[in-house]
């Protein structure tokens, strides 16, 4: 999606303060020019949304905007790779595995293994509807390229990220025709989509300045925005040590594979003179 961008003191025919109105003077400088940067994210999103009216409704764009089966599939493969050691973790330390009689923590896996299935629904349930409460995409679809955004394109609410978590489990329950509804509806939207009123787009056709202005909520004084910004930036970086030792569960396992591999080659070689 291709226009020309206008700088912030064209979209708002003035230029920026020095100071953000609502800033008090505690506020460092670094603090101010991030909140700088926003307003000028913001009112180039305005201008944009004045200007281009059509594509500030997502049922408007064209159906090849919307992330489609094959993106999306990858996207959970690799949400999977980042939030299933943890998981199998968990289960390891509760018993929960398959031939276990007890868990590592010496508790009779015969009541701990109720424990690790609902530890092991919050765990999937704080990863995939936290993060798009949070960001309006996990970390598969950040790299797939697609956003979660509602029909205004704004993150979708925690309760919205939450009930199309669930829907989708349902949709798949169901013979899977929750997810492969997609194929044929105009907007490639799943049952989940469509239950929780959320549209994934492409990353391609989505403007980071009208992003950050729906994303803005109305009134918000610049501190209000630091302190919900500070508080985002914290379940982030929880999101990130969460995920962070999965990857790192995924990186050991494929390298300790790789060294059994050459140890077995290496065997090989040894035995065959």
């Amino acid at each position: 999606m291709a226009y020309h961008r206008e700088s912030a003191s064209e979209a708002t025919g003035q230029h920026a303060s020095p100071a953000p109105a609502g800033v008090t003077p505690e506020y460092d400088a670094a603090d101010m020019n991030r909140e700088r940067r926003h307003q000028e994210l913001v009112a180039v999103g305005k201008a944009f949304a004045s200007s281009h009216p059509h594509l500030t409704d997502a049922e408007n764009y064209p159906r090849e905007a919307f992330a489609g089966p094959t993106r999306r599939l990858l996207a959970f493969c690799l949400d999977c790779i980042v939030v299933m050691p943890a998981a199998l973790f968990l289960a390891w330390l509760l018993g929960g595995l398959p031939g276990q009689e007890e868990s590592v923590l010496g508790f009779n896996a015969t009541y701990t293994k109720l424990a690790h299935k609902i530890v092991q629904i919050v765990i999937y349930d704080l990863y995939f509807a936290g993060m798009l409460g949070l960001q309006g995409q996990t970390w598969g679809m950040h790299f797939a390229g697609f956003k979660v955004v509602r029909r205004t394109l704004a993150r979708p609410s925690m309760g919205m990220a939450r009930g199309r978590y669930w829907a989708l489990g349902l949709g798949i329950v169901a013979l899977g025709l929750g997810p492969l509804s997609m194929l044929w509806n105009r907007h490639r939207r799943g049952w989940h989509d469509r239950v929780s009123g959320t549209y994934a787009l492409n990353t391609t056709h989505l403007d980071k300045g009208l992003l950050e202005y729906v994303n803005t909520p109305p009134d918000e004084s610049a501190q209000q925005r630091i302190n919900r910004k500070s508080w985002e930036g914290f379940a982030r970086f929880a999101m990130i040590v969460f995920s962070g030792a999965g990857l790192l569960i995924v990186v050991i396992a494929v390298h300790l594979l790789i060294w059994l591999l050459r140890l077995a080659g290496w065997f090989r070689k040894v035995t065959a003179r």
